[in-house]
Protein backbone atom coordinates (compact mmCIF):
# COMPACT_ATOMS: atom_id res chain seq x y z
CA UNK A 1 0.00 0.00 0.00
CA UNK A 2 1.26 3.66 -1.02
CA UNK A 3 0.13 6.45 1.11
CA UNK A 4 -0.05 10.40 0.61
CA UNK A 5 2.15 12.07 2.59
CA UNK A 6 1.61 15.64 3.70
CA UNK A 7 4.55 17.91 3.48
CA UNK A 8 4.26 21.30 5.97
CA UNK A 9 7.20 24.71 6.16
CA UNK A 10 9.47 24.69 8.77
CA UNK A 11 7.23 26.65 11.14
CA UNK A 12 4.83 23.48 11.09
CA UNK A 13 7.69 20.83 11.71
CA UNK A 14 6.46 19.25 15.00
CA UNK A 15 3.84 17.70 12.70
CA UNK A 16 4.43 14.44 11.32
CA UNK A 17 6.78 15.60 8.18
CA UNK A 18 8.28 18.91 7.62
CA UNK A 19 9.54 20.62 4.18
CA UNK A 20 12.63 22.49 5.40
CA UNK A 21 14.77 25.19 3.71
CA UNK A 22 18.08 23.66 4.78
CA UNK A 23 21.46 24.81 2.79
CA UNK A 24 24.06 22.88 1.69
CA UNK A 25 26.82 22.73 3.98
CA UNK A 26 29.60 20.89 1.97
CA UNK A 27 30.52 19.27 5.18
CA UNK A 28 31.80 22.62 7.64
CA UNK A 29 33.34 21.41 10.63
CA UNK A 30 31.61 24.07 12.11
CA UNK A 31 28.45 23.93 11.19
CA UNK A 32 25.23 23.82 13.40
CA UNK A 33 22.62 22.91 11.50
CA UNK A 34 22.02 19.64 8.97
CA UNK A 35 23.73 18.95 5.33
CA UNK A 36 20.51 18.88 3.07
CA UNK A 37 19.69 20.14 -0.30
CA UNK A 38 17.63 23.29 -0.11
CA UNK A 39 13.92 22.87 -0.19
CA UNK A 40 14.29 19.13 0.55
CA UNK A 41 11.14 16.84 2.61
CA UNK A 42 11.52 14.38 5.35
CA UNK A 43 10.04 12.51 7.95
CA UNK A 44 10.22 14.37 11.32
CA UNK A 45 11.15 11.84 14.33
CA UNK A 46 11.27 11.50 18.07
CA UNK A 47 13.01 8.41 17.57
CA UNK A 48 14.95 6.04 16.10
CA UNK A 49 16.20 2.44 16.42
CA UNK A 50 18.85 0.79 14.41
CA UNK A 51 20.54 -2.60 14.13
CA UNK A 52 22.83 -3.96 11.41
CA UNK A 53 21.21 -3.32 8.31
CA UNK A 54 17.79 -2.00 9.35
CA UNK A 55 16.20 1.28 10.86
CA UNK A 56 12.91 2.13 12.70
CA UNK A 57 11.50 5.17 13.87
CA UNK A 58 8.20 7.27 15.74
CA UNK A 59 7.51 10.31 13.91
CA UNK A 60 6.07 13.19 15.69
CA UNK A 61 2.57 12.44 15.16
CA UNK A 62 3.08 8.54 16.59
CA UNK A 63 3.11 6.75 13.12
CA UNK A 64 5.83 4.21 13.29
CA UNK A 65 7.97 3.95 10.08
CA UNK A 66 10.80 1.70 9.41
CA UNK A 67 13.65 1.03 6.29
CA UNK A 68 15.87 -1.42 5.36
CA UNK A 69 16.34 -5.24 4.92
CA UNK A 70 13.13 -6.96 6.27
CA UNK A 71 14.49 -10.27 7.02
CA UNK A 72 11.69 -12.25 9.08
CA UNK A 73 9.62 -9.35 8.78
CA UNK A 74 11.43 -7.05 11.28
CA UNK A 75 9.96 -3.98 9.35
CA UNK A 76 6.13 -4.61 10.63
CA UNK A 77 4.86 -3.36 7.28
CA UNK A 78 2.57 -6.46 6.95
CA UNK A 79 4.44 -7.65 3.90
CA UNK A 80 7.57 -10.07 3.29
CA UNK A 81 9.14 -7.43 0.50
CA UNK A 82 12.86 -8.40 1.60
CA UNK A 83 14.25 -4.60 0.97
CA UNK A 84 12.94 -1.46 1.55
CA UNK A 85 15.29 1.14 0.58
CA UNK A 86 12.23 4.01 1.99
CA UNK A 87 9.73 4.12 5.44
CA UNK A 88 7.02 2.14 5.25
CA UNK A 89 4.49 2.21 7.69
CA UNK A 90 3.90 -0.10 10.37
CA UNK A 91 1.21 -2.16 10.26
CA UNK A 92 -2.12 -1.81 12.37
CA UNK A 93 -2.82 1.96 12.80
CA UNK A 94 -1.24 2.34 16.30
CA UNK A 95 0.24 5.51 17.29
CA UNK A 96 3.88 4.83 18.89
CA UNK A 97 5.88 6.12 22.02
CA UNK A 98 8.78 4.10 21.04
CA UNK A 99 10.34 1.15 18.56
CA UNK A 100 13.31 -1.04 19.61
CA UNK A 101 14.10 -3.28 16.62
CA UNK A 102 17.57 -6.05 16.70
CA UNK A 103 17.92 -8.86 14.30
CA UNK A 104 14.78 -10.90 14.37
CA UNK A 105 12.00 -9.25 15.56
CA UNK A 106 10.98 -5.35 16.70
CA UNK A 107 8.79 -4.31 19.35
CA UNK A 108 6.74 -1.53 20.16
CA UNK A 109 5.32 0.81 23.22
CA UNK A 110 1.69 2.80 21.89
CA UNK A 111 0.88 5.63 23.55
CA UNK A 112 -1.50 4.05 25.78
CA UNK A 113 1.78 1.46 27.04
CA UNK A 114 0.36 -1.34 25.44
CA UNK A 115 3.24 -3.52 23.66
CA UNK A 116 3.16 -5.08 20.74
CA UNK A 117 5.67 -7.08 18.76
CA UNK A 118 6.48 -8.54 15.31
CA UNK A 119 9.17 -10.71 13.00
CA UNK A 120 10.82 -14.01 14.20
CA UNK A 121 8.97 -16.12 16.73
CA UNK A 122 11.81 -18.37 17.79
CA UNK A 123 12.31 -18.46 21.79
CA UNK A 124 8.99 -16.83 22.26
CA UNK A 125 10.53 -13.38 21.43
CA UNK A 126 6.90 -12.15 20.42
CA UNK A 127 5.81 -12.18 23.79
CA UNK A 128 1.97 -12.92 22.33
CA UNK A 129 2.28 -16.31 23.78
CA UNK A 130 3.62 -18.39 20.86
CA UNK A 131 6.85 -20.21 20.78
CA UNK A 132 7.92 -20.66 17.02
CA UNK A 133 10.93 -22.19 14.90
CA UNK A 134 12.89 -20.63 13.20
CA UNK A 135 10.85 -20.44 10.31
CA UNK A 136 7.41 -18.93 11.65
CA UNK A 137 7.26 -14.82 11.82
CA UNK A 138 4.62 -12.42 12.15
CA UNK A 139 4.47 -9.82 9.32
CA UNK A 140 2.76 -7.19 11.42
CA UNK A 141 2.29 -6.28 15.42
CA UNK A 142 0.66 -8.78 17.73
CA UNK A 143 -0.14 -8.09 21.14
CA UNK A 144 2.27 -8.59 24.21
CA UNK A 145 0.14 -11.40 26.46
CA UNK A 146 -0.40 -10.40 30.16
CA UNK A 147 -2.13 -6.69 29.56
CA UNK A 148 0.86 -4.49 31.31
CA UNK A 149 1.35 -1.02 30.61
CA UNK A 150 4.82 -0.30 30.15
CA UNK A 151 6.81 3.18 29.70
CA UNK A 152 9.68 1.64 27.86
CA UNK A 153 11.02 -1.03 25.57
CA UNK A 154 14.49 -2.53 24.56
CA UNK A 155 14.38 -5.64 22.11
CA UNK A 156 17.67 -7.95 22.09
CA UNK A 157 18.73 -11.22 20.48
CA UNK A 158 15.53 -12.76 20.25
CA UNK A 159 14.36 -11.45 23.94
CA UNK A 160 12.85 -8.26 24.61
CA UNK A 161 12.37 -6.39 28.69
CA UNK A 162 10.27 -3.43 29.54
CA UNK A 163 9.83 -1.54 32.33
CA UNK A 164 6.64 -0.50 34.17
CA UNK A 165 5.67 2.48 35.53
CA UNK A 166 6.89 1.55 38.93
CA UNK A 167 10.57 0.49 37.27
CA UNK A 168 9.70 -3.10 37.17
CA UNK A 169 11.39 -4.97 34.60
CA UNK A 170 9.66 -7.84 32.28
CA UNK A 171 11.27 -9.75 29.83
CA UNK A 172 10.23 -12.50 27.40
CA UNK A 173 11.60 -14.58 24.94
CA UNK A 174 15.42 -16.51 24.81
CA UNK A 175 16.59 -16.84 28.12
CA UNK A 176 19.54 -19.51 28.06
CA UNK A 177 22.43 -16.48 28.93
CA UNK A 178 20.23 -15.30 31.96
CA UNK A 179 19.64 -12.23 29.56
CA UNK A 180 15.58 -12.84 31.19
CA UNK A 181 16.96 -11.84 34.44
CA UNK A 182 14.78 -15.49 36.28
CA UNK A 183 15.57 -18.08 37.63
CA UNK A 184 14.07 -20.57 37.34
CA UNK A 185 12.12 -19.96 34.76
CA UNK A 186 8.91 -21.96 33.70
CA UNK A 187 9.10 -24.94 31.26
CA UNK A 188 8.29 -24.16 27.99
CA UNK A 189 8.09 -25.77 24.57
CA UNK A 190 10.77 -24.48 23.50
CA UNK A 191 12.97 -26.43 25.58
CA UNK A 192 11.29 -29.74 23.04
CA UNK A 193 11.76 -27.64 19.92
CA UNK A 194 15.52 -27.23 20.27
CA UNK A 195 18.20 -29.49 20.79
CA UNK A 196 19.65 -28.52 24.19
CA UNK A 197 18.11 -26.97 27.41
CA UNK A 198 17.64 -24.02 26.23
CA UNK A 199 15.03 -22.31 28.50
CA UNK A 200 12.68 -19.45 27.14
CA UNK A 201 9.45 -17.61 27.75
CA UNK A 202 6.51 -16.45 25.47
CA UNK A 203 5.04 -14.41 27.85
CA UNK A 204 6.66 -11.55 30.02
CA UNK A 205 8.05 -12.45 33.59
CA UNK A 206 9.10 -9.80 36.14
CA UNK A 207 12.38 -9.59 36.06
CA UNK A 208 15.87 -8.66 38.07
CA UNK A 209 14.46 -9.49 41.84
CA UNK A 210 13.36 -6.30 43.95
CA UNK A 211 15.74 -3.91 42.10
CA UNK A 212 13.83 -1.03 40.14
CA UNK A 213 14.73 0.76 37.20
CA UNK A 214 14.73 4.62 35.70
CA UNK A 215 15.57 2.91 32.33
CA UNK A 216 17.01 -0.23 30.86
CA UNK A 217 18.87 -1.54 27.71
CA UNK A 218 19.62 -5.13 26.08
CA UNK A 219 21.96 -6.46 23.69
CA UNK A 220 22.24 -10.03 21.81
CA UNK A 221 22.86 -11.67 25.15
CA UNK A 222 22.60 -9.61 27.93
CA UNK A 223 20.14 -6.72 29.93
CA UNK A 224 21.71 -3.60 32.08
CA UNK A 225 19.36 -1.09 34.08
CA UNK A 226 19.86 2.17 35.82
CA UNK A 227 18.86 2.65 38.86
CA UNK A 228 16.68 5.74 40.26
CA UNK A 229 19.92 5.93 42.65
CA UNK A 230 22.24 6.27 39.60
CA UNK A 231 23.56 2.54 39.97
CA UNK A 232 24.23 -0.04 36.71
CA UNK A 233 23.21 -3.55 37.29
CA UNK A 234 23.79 -5.98 34.20
CA UNK A 235 22.99 -9.90 33.87
CA UNK A 236 22.85 -11.80 31.24
CA UNK A 237 25.80 -13.34 29.46
CA UNK A 238 29.85 -12.92 30.84
CA UNK A 239 31.35 -14.72 28.02
CA UNK A 240 33.39 -11.44 26.88
CA UNK A 241 32.70 -10.26 31.08
CA UNK A 242 30.15 -7.82 29.90
CA UNK A 243 29.04 -7.85 34.05
CA UNK A 244 32.35 -6.43 34.31
CA UNK A 245 33.39 -9.53 36.57
CA UNK A 246 35.92 -12.32 36.08
CA UNK A 247 34.52 -14.09 38.72
CA UNK A 248 31.47 -15.43 37.24
CA UNK A 249 32.49 -18.18 35.33
CA UNK A 250 29.37 -21.26 34.89
CA UNK A 251 25.61 -20.93 33.71
CA UNK A 252 23.33 -23.00 35.15
CA UNK A 253 21.44 -23.00 31.32
CA UNK A 254 24.31 -22.76 29.11
CA UNK A 255 27.89 -23.50 28.39
CA UNK A 256 28.86 -19.86 28.61
CA UNK A 257 29.31 -18.16 31.75
CA UNK A 258 26.69 -16.41 32.71
CA UNK A 259 24.59 -14.92 35.39
CA UNK A 260 20.46 -14.88 35.66
CA UNK A 261 20.67 -12.51 38.90
CA UNK A 262 21.50 -8.86 38.31
CA UNK A 263 25.38 -8.18 39.11
CA UNK A 264 25.98 -4.45 40.21
CA UNK A 265 28.74 -2.90 38.15
CA UNK A 266 31.79 -1.07 39.71
CA UNK A 267 31.70 2.25 38.62
CA UNK A 268 33.18 5.71 39.91
CA UNK A 269 29.84 7.85 40.82
CA UNK A 270 26.53 8.49 39.21
CA UNK A 271 25.43 6.56 36.26
CA UNK A 272 23.01 8.91 34.47
CA UNK A 273 22.61 5.80 31.16
CA UNK A 274 24.02 2.01 29.82
CA UNK A 275 24.88 1.18 26.52
CA UNK A 276 24.76 -2.34 25.77
CA UNK A 277 26.30 -4.49 23.18
CA UNK A 278 27.02 -8.37 21.84
CA UNK A 279 29.97 -8.13 23.21
CA UNK A 280 30.99 -4.90 25.13
CA UNK A 281 29.13 -2.66 27.46
CA UNK A 282 29.74 1.14 28.14
CA UNK A 283 27.94 3.39 30.59
CA UNK A 284 28.08 7.02 30.72
CA UNK A 285 28.84 8.14 34.66
CA UNK A 286 28.07 11.85 34.34
CA UNK A 287 29.10 13.10 31.21
CA UNK A 288 32.18 10.73 31.19
CA UNK A 289 31.71 7.13 28.93
CA UNK A 290 33.71 4.03 31.06
CA UNK A 291 33.64 0.75 28.93
CA UNK A 292 34.45 -2.71 29.55
CA UNK A 293 33.79 -6.46 27.96
CA UNK A 294 35.41 -7.71 24.53
CA UNK A 295 38.74 -6.23 23.20
CA UNK A 296 40.92 -3.33 23.71
CA UNK A 297 39.96 -0.75 20.81
CA UNK A 298 36.46 -1.29 21.19
CA UNK A 299 36.32 -0.06 24.93
CA UNK A 300 38.06 3.19 23.69
CA UNK A 301 40.91 3.17 26.11
CA UNK A 302 43.76 4.26 23.60
CA UNK A 303 46.84 2.20 23.02
CA UNK A 304 48.46 1.62 26.85
CA UNK A 305 49.43 -1.75 28.45
CA UNK A 306 45.72 -2.32 29.88
CA UNK A 307 45.32 -5.55 32.02
CA UNK A 308 43.56 -7.83 30.35
CA UNK A 309 42.23 -11.50 30.02
CA UNK A 310 40.90 -14.31 27.94
CA UNK A 311 37.22 -13.87 27.48
CA UNK A 312 35.38 -16.78 28.80
CA UNK A 313 33.88 -17.51 25.15
CA UNK A 314 36.76 -18.17 23.36
CA UNK A 315 36.72 -14.65 21.77
CA UNK A 316 40.19 -13.22 22.53
CA UNK A 317 40.94 -10.67 24.86
CA UNK A 318 38.37 -9.47 27.63
CA UNK A 319 38.44 -6.05 30.44
CA UNK A 320 36.52 -6.95 33.17
CA UNK A 321 37.09 -3.78 35.15
CA UNK A 322 35.27 -0.68 33.68
CA UNK A 323 37.91 2.17 32.39
CA UNK A 324 37.30 5.73 30.82
CA UNK A 325 37.17 6.43 27.39
CA UNK A 326 40.17 8.41 26.31
CA UNK A 327 40.38 12.01 25.27
CA UNK A 328 38.53 14.01 27.35
CA UNK A 329 35.01 13.96 25.59
CA UNK A 330 32.07 14.91 27.45
CA UNK A 331 29.46 13.00 26.31
CA UNK A 332 25.16 13.51 26.99
CA UNK A 333 24.56 9.72 25.21
CA UNK A 334 26.10 6.10 24.15
CA UNK A 335 24.99 3.60 21.59
CA UNK A 336 27.67 0.44 21.60
CA UNK A 337 27.57 -0.86 17.90
CA UNK A 338 29.44 -3.61 16.28
CA UNK A 339 33.30 -4.40 17.85
CA UNK A 340 32.44 -0.62 19.03
CA UNK A 341 30.74 2.18 20.52
CA UNK A 342 29.55 5.93 19.58
CA UNK A 343 29.21 8.69 21.63
CA UNK A 344 26.69 12.17 21.05
CA UNK A 345 28.87 14.83 22.66
CA UNK A 346 27.51 18.06 23.97
CA UNK A 347 27.93 20.25 20.48
CA UNK A 348 25.80 16.84 19.20
CA UNK A 349 28.75 15.85 17.97
CA UNK A 350 28.89 12.06 16.78
CA UNK A 351 32.15 10.73 17.88
CA UNK A 352 33.04 6.67 17.62
CA UNK A 353 35.64 3.87 18.08
CA UNK A 354 36.50 0.64 17.89
CA UNK A 355 35.41 -0.76 14.48
CA UNK A 356 32.39 1.39 14.87
CA UNK A 357 29.66 2.68 11.94
CA UNK A 358 31.96 4.91 9.74
CA UNK A 359 34.53 4.35 11.95
CA UNK A 360 36.96 1.58 11.78
CA UNK A 361 40.52 -0.03 13.87
CA UNK A 362 40.01 3.25 16.36
CA UNK A 363 41.71 2.98 19.47
CA UNK A 364 40.39 6.41 20.80
CA UNK A 365 36.57 8.69 19.66
CA UNK A 366 36.66 10.01 16.36
CA UNK A 367 34.45 11.86 14.96
CA UNK A 368 32.06 10.95 12.07
CA UNK A 369 31.90 12.47 8.89
CA UNK A 370 29.84 15.34 8.01
CA UNK A 371 28.44 18.48 9.29
CA UNK A 372 25.54 17.07 11.35
CA UNK A 373 24.70 17.89 14.80
CA UNK A 374 22.72 15.61 16.35
CA UNK A 375 19.99 15.41 19.31
CA UNK A 376 19.73 11.52 19.43
CA UNK A 377 21.99 8.50 18.48
CA UNK A 378 21.04 5.06 18.21
CA UNK A 379 23.56 2.27 16.57
CA UNK A 380 24.14 -1.44 16.66
CA UNK A 381 26.28 -3.77 14.87
CA UNK A 382 27.92 -1.33 12.45
CA UNK A 383 24.78 0.55 11.37
CA UNK A 384 23.71 4.22 12.84
CA UNK A 385 21.20 6.84 13.06
CA UNK A 386 21.29 9.92 14.81
CA UNK A 387 18.34 12.89 14.51
CA UNK A 388 18.93 16.78 14.08
CA UNK A 389 16.73 18.91 16.09
CA UNK A 390 14.53 19.15 13.27
CA UNK A 391 13.96 15.41 13.76
CA UNK A 392 15.67 14.54 10.31
CA UNK A 393 17.14 10.95 10.74
CA UNK A 394 20.65 10.26 9.25
CA UNK A 395 22.27 6.53 9.16
CA UNK A 396 25.52 5.60 8.44
CA UNK A 397 27.70 2.26 8.60
CA UNK A 398 28.23 -0.33 6.30
CA UNK A 399 25.16 -1.11 5.09
CA UNK A 400 23.99 1.97 4.97
CA UNK A 401 24.01 3.14 1.03
CA UNK A 402 23.20 -0.73 0.16
CA UNK A 403 19.55 -0.28 2.08
CA UNK A 404 18.74 3.19 1.72
CA UNK A 405 17.58 5.51 -1.21
CA UNK A 406 20.54 7.59 -1.42
CA UNK A 407 20.26 11.24 -2.41
CA UNK A 408 22.20 12.34 -5.40
CA UNK A 409 25.63 14.40 -4.26
CA UNK A 410 25.67 12.60 -0.73
CA UNK A 411 28.62 11.44 0.64
CA UNK A 412 28.02 7.50 0.41
CA UNK A 413 31.05 7.32 3.30
CA UNK A 414 29.01 9.83 5.82
CA UNK A 415 25.52 9.95 7.02
CA UNK A 416 22.68 9.53 4.66
CA UNK A 417 19.18 11.15 4.87
CA UNK A 418 16.48 8.71 5.17
CA UNK A 419 14.12 9.47 2.24
CA UNK A 420 10.38 10.03 2.40
CA UNK A 421 8.22 7.07 1.35
CA UNK A 422 6.66 6.49 -1.63
CA UNK A 423 3.71 8.62 -2.66
CA UNK A 424 0.89 7.82 -4.52
CA UNK A 425 -2.26 8.75 -5.76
Amino acid sequence: MKFRIRAYSARGWRAAFALVPFFWLNGCDDATGPSAPAGDEFIAFSSVSTVNDHACGVALDGRGWCWGANRFGVLGDGTAVELRMRPVEVAGGHRWSAISTHWRHSCGLTVEGKAYCWGGRQYGALGDGRIGTEQEIALAPVEVSGGHRFTEIAVGGAFACALDAGGQAWCWGKGMDGELGVLPIPPADCETLYDGMKPCTAVPLAAAGDLRFRSIEVGSFNACGVTPGGEAWCWGSNGTMNLATDTIRGCPTWYVACSHVPVRIPLPGEVRSVAVGDFTNCALVEDAAWCWGHGLRPLGIGQHDWESQDCFNGLGFCVPTPLPVVGGHRFRSLVVAGLGACGLDEAGRAWCWGDAPGIADAWEPTRVRGAQRFELLDGRDGFACGLTAEGRAWCWGDAASSVMSVPPGTDPGGPIPVAMPEVGP
